[in-house]
């Protein structure tokens, strides 16, 4: 016998005659149910599943045994149309969570390779998937879904030899010192400083090595604190000491929270970044329908989420084990592919389609102010575009299913790019680049002055920010805004030269013009002054304000601005009052690249503080901050649907001299070198992997590891490799070196000629394979340079002239030269090792 999976969308249908609540299914254990199935291989006997998709909570609701197999009937929703159902007989009904549904997450967990979002009704589950689906039905009689899922995680995906054995491990450390073992530097050094500690991977952006060994006595006194009281009132003063007084440049969350949720696993889970806790309520929310209020710290957050699920937890397990199960509703989360409608979808009760669940195990944390840095040609910019559209359109971006290891495809980068063009079009992402220059009054709002019939006004306009802020606010892009559509088409409607005539509410009659910028111009039938010039300005501004509820007694000529809007909303049919298109606002972005050659005092302002998560705008914000502008007198503050992602180059500014209020407020991204990128790619000889590790493994030791060489410097010479173009590929990597890669080391080191020959290893080579060559000058060259009694060789030290190869200069088209800069020269084809090496 075959099995078939039919869908139901409770957004289209529901069951329990007239009068019922939409999304039930009132049928009784037994029952003989039609259902509509596109496909004609069910046959009597079959088994069926019946999936609830388009509403939360999505899963398997049902089972049955097909008792008549397909044939053509009138469609359910009478519209005369014909459709093929099947009748079943039903076996088993759970329709929530408590009754024991089966999750979307627990299906796509486990039979990843099946489809459980399918366009139409009817499709057969895979044989081999045939018996693991039954028995998970069978296993989840008289469980919640949640209670299902962990069971299955339990036994399919606990490995007590991984992460487990390092979380028991590092807990057992813990204890031990609580028990008095004396602290080593490892110890210190696995708590807080490694990547990976047992409890958690902190991800990008963790502690350095100088502020480890900076701070090293700091962190012994600091672990004997958390670790003999791991309570409330040893947080809230870790967290005051570490902002206020430690040698740290940023507070290390993660950090601090794994430390003690190693020193009391019993009160403190392994998500220890609070952005993952909120992911964590929202699984449990949606797909579980299991809530609760959470404050946005840490501490409670873990302590209501420990009580929230336990009912749902097997109380013989051991803290570490429960503490990764809740870590896989994380791990495990499920991203809708996009729910778009179709026609379809209005007339059946199948499937919305786009329903998916993407496994993900990412380490890099989701804050709403992220900034990606690094050295040159790391791809800082190539992956802002990745990340505005992840941020805008997370359902798309994840529909991709890019590999978090090898990156975007070539195909999966055009849609990339063709999304971003769309978003950027639309103004949902923006984008600015800081320079020295740059200020306040371009970025948030400026007075500007503009001449008219040589009559010169003033005007607030607003910047950037304060534009991507207030159309966030209204959650949809300008360009589907029904207001700002009706205020365009007013605009047109004037600039063709006919005045419109309006009336107040008090009945005086006034016409409308508009001659460009940001305001209308009202004329009044009536006034006092003879001569109105260009009319009293209405700004355009407010009217949007007033649309959305604010206070008419805040504006200039409200009379006009009252008139102007309430002759919009009739014209066009808009609501009274503004409300919003969807339930869900859509997301915005602002790119703000070389963020750390911008002023940030003179360009944020006041508005620095409004930036932080807590302190934005909008639903579930319990802490929002609002401030009035300076020049406009406006309450503004930042919405929480506006993501901010900036870009900064660390070889042209220090993460250390950054300032401070910025670094507190954003997430750091570092964007390295990738060599790996370059694996296999062979030009003339020349190994493109080998060759950019070696100069960065120099450039490390004699500079830093901030002013290392990208990959991206090479892609192209990659690009054309990998189309057989090699004679190609050489010319353009000749020119990285002379255009791009020369240039930046001389910017490097100051011209200092000696170090650039130790990292090109000129002073291991010959010198014909020398880019960079060191001649010796004798006293006879000193002296027909200078004349005697030069003294610059009086201390017997010799004076060295370097030059650097000419743009044709052989050396520049040897491939050995290249070769050698990793490789030693006895391992150089080709190479007379006898001459001098320099």
């Amino acid at each position: 016998m075959s099995v078939f999976l039919l869908t139901w969308n409770p957004k289209n249908f529901s069951v329990g005659g007239e009068g019922s609540d939409s999304g039930t299914l009132d049928y009784e254990i037994g029952q003989e149910v039609r259902w509509s199935c596109h496909s004609q291989q069910p046959q009597v006997g079959d088994t069926i599943y019946l999936i609830r998709v388009g509403l939360e909570p999505r899963g398997i609701v049902a089972r049955g045994v097909v008792s008549k197999a397909t044939y053509s009937a009138a469609h359910w929703s009478g519209s005369g149309k014909q459709k093929h159902y099947i009748d079943f007989q039903l076996i088993d009904l759970r329709v929530s969570c408590n009754e024991g549904l089966l999750p979307m997450m627990l299906l796509q967990s486990a039979m990843p390779d099946q489809k459980w979002s399918p366009q139409v009704s009817g499709i057969e589950i895979q044989q081999v998937y045939c018996e693991k689906l039954s028995d998970l039905w069978e296993g989840g009689v008289d469980k919640h879904s949640l209670e299902q899922f962990f069971t299955w995680y339990l036994t399919e995906q606990f490995d007590p030899h991984g992460w487990y054995k390092g979380y028991v491990e590092t807990c057992n450390l813990t204890a031990q010192i609580q028990s008095g073992k004396e602290i080593t530097k490892n110890d210190i050094k696995r708590l807080w400083f490694d990547s990976s500690n047992g409890i958690a991977g902190v991800g990008q952006g963790f502690m350095y090595q100088r502020e480890f060994d900076a701070n090293y006595d700091y962190l012994v006194n600091l672990t004997h604190e958390i670790l003999n009281s791991p309570t409330e009132e040893t947080y809230q003063k870790t967290l005051k000491e570490w902002k206020d007084s430690s040698g740290f440049e940023r507070v290390l969350w993660g950090v601090i929270h794994r430390v003690f949720a190693a020193a009391d696993p019993e009160r403190y889970t392994s998500v220890v970044a609070q952005s993952y806790l909120n992911d964590v309520y929202k699984c449990l929310k949606y797909q579980y329908q299991l809530q609760s209020n959470h404050s946005g710290s840490w501490l409670d957050d873990n302590r209501a989420l420990l009580a929230l699920t336990k009912p749902y937890l097997d109380n013989t397990i051991d803290f570490q084990t429960r503490n990764i199960l809740l870590w896989s509703l994380y791990e495990w989360k499920s991203v809708d592919k996009g729910n778009s409608s179709s026609a379809q979808e209005e007339e059946d009760n199948e499937s919305s389609g786009g329903v998916s669940v993407i496994m993900k195990r990412s380490n890099v944390l989701q804050s709403l102010n992220q900034i990606l840095y690094g050295p040159p040609g790391t791809g800082k910019t190539y992956h802002t575009l990745e990340a505005a559209v992840k941020a805008a359109e997370p359902d798309f971006y994840y529909g991709l299913e890019i590999d978090s290891e090898i990156g975007a495809t070539a195909e999966q980068r055009n849609k990339l790019q063709d999304k971003f063009n769309v978003l950027s079009n639309s103004k949902r992402i923006r984008f600015v680049t800081f320079h020295q220059s740059y200020g306040y009054e371009e970025f948030v709002e400026g007075i500007s002055a503009s001449t008219l019939e040589g009559q010169v006004t003033y005007e607030v306009k607003p910047g950037i920010f304060k534009q991507i802020c207030e159309q966030a606010n209204r959650g949809v892009e300008q360009s589907n805004d029904p207001l700002e559509v009706a205020i365009d088409k007013l605009k047109s409607e004037l600039e063709d030269g006919s005045p419109v005539s309006l009336a107040t509410q008090t009945g005086k009659k006034f016409d409308v013009q508009y001659y460009g910028n940001t305001t209308f111009r009202a004329f009044p039938y009536e006034t006092k002054h003879h001569d109105l010039g260009n009319g009293y300005p209405v700004s355009i501004d407010n009217i949007r304000k007033l649309y959305n509820g604010a206070n008419p007694r805040e504006f200039y000529n409200s009379t006009y601005v009252k008139a102007i809007l309430e002759h919009i909303v009739a014209t066009h049919n808009l609501p009274a009052v503004w409300e919003r298109q969807s339930q869900e606002s859509k997301q915005f972005v602002l790119v703000i690249d070389e963020i750390n050659r911008g002023n940030i005092s003179k360009i944020f302002g006041e508005l620095i503080t409004l930036i932080e998560d807590s302190k934005r705008s909008g639903k579930e914000q319990s802490e929002t901050t609002e401030v009035i502008l300076p020049h406009s007198g406006e309450r503004f503050s930042v919405p929480s649907n506006l993501h901010i992602i900036g870009t900064m180059n660390t070889a042209d500014r220090s993460l250390a001299m950054m300032d401070t209020a910025l670094r507190r407020r954003f997430d750091f991204i570092e964007m390295m070198p990738k060599p790996e990128l370059l694996e296999g790619v062979v030009i003339q000889g020349i190994e493109l992997k080998t060759l950019l590790v070696k100069l960065n493994q120099r450039i490390e030791i004699l500079y830093d590891r901030e002013h290392t060489l990208g990959h991206a410097f090479f892609m192209p010479v990659k690009a054309l490799s990998d189309v057989g173009e090699h004679d190609k590929a050489f010319t353009v990597l000749v020119s990285v070196f002379k255009n791009k890669i020369i240039p930046l080391l001389e910017e490097y080191f100051f011209e200092d000629w000696s170090k650039i020959r130790l990292v090109l290893a000129d002073n291991q080579k010959p010198d014909h394979l020398q880019f960079v060559k060191e001649h010796e000058q004798k006293s006879d060259d000193l002296n027909a340079l200078f004349g005697k009694g030069h003294n610059l060789d009086q201390y017997g030290q010799s004076v060295v002239k370097f030059t650097l190869a000419v743009g044709n200069d052989e050396v520049w088209n040897e491939p050995e030269a290249y070769i050698g800069i990793y490789q030693g020269m006895t391992a150089l084809p080709n190479t007379d090792t006898t001459k001098n090496i320099g």
